[in-house]
């Protein structure tokens, strides 16, 4: 954002604010806002250095000045210690409509007035449903035009409306408390202590800056024996974790868009351009291209969803993509520039991605070049619209329950009981990090720098599995040991390595002991397996070369080739330190077809450096040659 942008939206905030309440009156609380606003900006006594977030304190300070003057504060040097522990606790916790009494001034309005013929012209709306202007009430209450865009504010209205027609039927008033509100406090109930954090500490920034403002503020260090952020924590509600989706209609719906990417692009692609060179011919009326352009918004769709999944990042820094963030090749690996945004830098960054977020990248640059010959832009998420002869952005990060429910990504089962699950972006980014470190046993250090988190501490909470989740990854795990198991009794593909050796023998053992038995043999013997797997506490883990099935276990963790001298740390299998030449012999390693082939393709790779390679006998040359030897008997001998 530019300054001047930045400059005229502060104006606008500043305006809304000044004709809503005598704080003119006021000077000195005006004074310290505009005062504190011209600090965080100046700098460099904070490192704010984003006109977003610049904005977003400027608001808190208005809304903050507003509440005092309504409480008869005339400047912040009259607060005392107790004067803000009372406003912290009867005010700042209900956020925005706590601070500006937001319900009692427009209850304060509307009940004098006992039937809808009572209430003025001006406070109604009634085309094309009855309903209470919100704008005008919020002007002839005083309010500042920003209450509009809370929905405690509307709900309050609806149930206004509810008391003066009670002959019209009654409409459900959305009052749910969400999760996701945000700094302001628009939900209108209790605050979490993340947003009340804000209005807390804006206090201790005022007395930091008390020196450079010049003008009146407040004496006091308020937060001597409790830290903001204390504070927000004793007052303010819990904030809610973000839920985990069940893994099979996450995998359903990640399933889903790679089709739509793979499989109707191109189609989709086809037909819109076909819609819209008929359009300028008039051969099509408007609406066959908005047809075909709400297929284009799809796959943009599935385009956000499998970049927001497989990258980890934040809905906002998926929106702030460029054409120019992708780099890379299938062969090498592909790396996608991303926009931190948790800091105030908006740091810039390479992460590496798989090969469908560049495909899904390059489709996005393909929609906004749908009409390259009318005009061209750096965003990734938007699109041209003909109608209007400019770019529109891509509200791609709503909606997506909807878009779900036709990948069929919705609907699940739980404990016989048919649910829905409500989507919504940021459970991606836990997906990611479940997956990352519970699957695929990721360092928590290594999950903390992909999510760009500040502290492992906070990376901990994202990869921490809540009751529901837990229970869908154990039975996940669980269902892996049974196809193995099954595998192995029934002879369906043939298992190689230590491992499968050893739960063949165990199957072929209970064969024995089972025939001439009225039972089902080759189920009994699964099930014996499961049994030894669970007694074992093996742990299992899909590589590309093998399959891992080393228990959590000192005993287990000793035998294991990957942690021999002294490698990895804590129970269990060290990924880091595995491949293809430290598995393929391990007690807890076992290897299918594909695995093997791949163990197979890797020699030939190490063959293939070998004759390639022009230099003296050295030492690396001699441990490359070791491990094309190893790589070869393990391909010759799996078992």
């Amino acid at each position: 954002m530019t300054i001047s942008s930045a400059l005229c939206l502060f104006t606008a905030i500043s305006m809304s604010f000044l004709g809503s309440i005598a704080i003119l009156q006021e000077g000195s609380l005006f004074r310290g806002q505009t005062k504190f606003t011209f600090w965080i900006r100046a700098g460099p006594y904070v490192k704010l250095k984003d006109a977003v977030t610049h904005q977003r304190w400027h608001r808190v300070g208005l809304n903050t000045v507003h509440g005092l003057s309504l409480r008869g504060f005339k400047s912040l040097e009259q607060l005392t210690e107790d004067d803000l522990e009372d406003y912290f606790e009867e005010s700042v916790v209900m956020g925005v409509d706590g601070i500006l009494n937001v319900d009692g001034r427009a209850d304060a309005l509307l009940r004098p007035f006992q039937t809808i013929e009572d209430v003025p012209e001006e406070f109604l709306i009634r085309k094309p449903q009855l309903k209470l202007n919100a704008v005008a009430v919020a002007k002839a209450c005083n309010l500042p035009a920003s209450v509009t865009s809370l929905k405690a504010f509307h709900s309050k209205l609806q149930l206004q409306l509810e008391r003066l027609t009670p002959q019209l039927p009654s409409l459900e008033a959305d009052a749910d408390c969400h999760a996701d509100a945000d700094a302001d406090g628009t939900a209108g109930c209790v605050l979490s202590a993340g947003s009340m954090y804000d209005f807390i500490s804006y206090f201790e920034a005022q007395h930091a800056l008390r020196d450079v403002m010049n003008c009146p503020t407040i004496r006091f260090n308020p937060f001597k024996e409790e830290t903001p952020y204390e504070i927000a924590k004793r007052l303010g509600r819990a904030g809610r974790r973000t839920p985990i989706a069940p893994h099979y209609l996450m995998i359903r719906l990640f399933e889903g868009c790679s089709k739509i990417l793979v499989n109707d692009w191109e189609g989709i692609r086809s037909e819109y351009m076909r819609a819209a060179r008929l359009y300028l011919t008039s051969s099509v009326s408007w609406s066959e291209v908005l047809q075909a352009r709400s297929k284009v918004l799809h796959v943009a769709e599935a385009c956000f969803v499998l970049i927001s999944g497989f990258t980890a990042r934040r809905p906002g820094e998926v929106r702030l993509l460029e054409r120019d963030c992708l780099a890379g090749n299938d062969e090498k690996g592909w790396w996608l520039k991303v926009t931190v945004i948790k800091n105030h830098d908006h740091t810039k960054t390479w992460v590496t991605i798989p090969n469908i977020v560049a495909r899904a990248v390059s489709i996005l640059i393909e929609i906004a070049d749908l009409h390259a010959d009318e005009a061209t832009t750096n965003k990734l998420f938007v699109t041209y619209a003909p109608n209007l002869k400019r770019f529109v952005e891509l509200n791609v990060d709503r909606g997506i329950t909807e878009f779900a429910r036709k990948l069929d990504a919705v609907s699940y089962e739980e404990d016989g009981v048919e649910k829905e699950w409500v989507w919504y972006p940021r459970q991606f980014r836990r997906f990611f990090a479940v997956l990352f470190f519970h699957r695929f046993n990721g360092g928590m250090e290594t999950l903390c720098h992909e999510l760009r988190h500040w502290s492992v501490d906070q990376a901990r909470g994202y990869a921490t599995l809540d009751t529901e989740a837990a229970r869908y990854w154990l039975k996940t795990e669980q269902e892996f040991k049974r196809h193995v198991a099954t595998t192995i009794a029934n002879d369906e593909e043939e298992l190689t390595g230590p491992l499968a050796n050893r739960y063949r023998k165990l199957s072929e053992r209970s064969k024995r002991l089972l025939r001439g038995k009225i039972v089902l043999v080759d189920q009994t013997a699964a099930e014996l397996i499961v049994r030894h797997m669970g007694r074992q506490a093996n742990v299992f883990t899909v590589n590309a070369w093998s399959t891992c099935g080393c228990p959590n276990s000192q005993k287990g963790t000793d035998k294991a080739n990957c942690r021999k001298g002294g490698k990895g740390q804590g129970l269990g299998a060290s990924l880091k330190d595995a491949g293809t030449s430290v598995c393929g012999d391990c007690p807890w390693g076992m290897q299918n077809s594909a695995q093997r082939a791949y163990v197979a393709r890797d020699a030939g790779k190490t063959r293939e450096i070998l004759d390639n390679d022009c230099r003296p006998q050295n030492i690396f040359k001699m441990l490359q040659e070791r491990r094309y030897l190893r790589l070869v008997e393990l391909v010759e001998d799996p078992a």
